[in-house]
């Protein structure tokens, strides 16, 4: 007879991660979205989807920034740890931003002729991954240094 293993069901932290997981997942479906449509090659099917774009275009990042700070809030997590993850995610959305403007403004500098130096410009731009990143790091020398909420929000 074989025995059952019960699950165990998510604790906060695993529901926060699971929002979190949710949000960075649509970050890239509603950026796509969002250049077929400023480009006008988005279909009438995805116009339909207008409003629920902008949608989640101002709630996505909200729901993400929440997340993250509870991850760092509500977690025993070392100064390390959080620089590390501050680090990881400027990796990540430089690494997201050469994808989304410098590769293809290379190929549109090659085939079109164009100046590359706008898509240069928009790879250095601040985003959402360059903040947390930013943050992360700032929180980790603060949290080092044992400065308290207080102090944090006083700087």
């Amino acid at each position: 007879m074989t025995e059952k293993t019960a699950k165990k069901p998510l604790t906060r932290f695993g529901e926060f991660e699971l929002l979190k997981a949710i949000a960075i997942m649509g970050l890239p479906a509603v950026h796509v979205m969002e250049e077929a449509i400023e480009g006008g090659a988005a279909s009438p099917g995805v116009m339909r989807f207008g409003t629920a774009i902008i949608g989640l275009c101002a709630f996505g990042p909200s729901v993400f920034m929440i997340c993250m700070g509870f991850g760092i809030g509500g977690g025993k997590t070392s100064p390390d740890a959080i620089r590390r993850n501050g680090i990881q995610f400027l990796l990540i959305g430089a690494i997201l931003n050469i994808f989304r403007w410098l590769l293809p403004g290379i190929l549109q500098s090659i085939v079109l002729h164009t100046n590359l130096i706008e898509d240069v410009k928009f790879c250095l731009q601040s985003d959402i991954y360059y903040f947390v990143g930013i943050f992360f790091i700032f929180y980790s020398f603060m949290k080092k240094r044992k400065i308290t909420p207080a102090g944090m929000i006083l700087m």
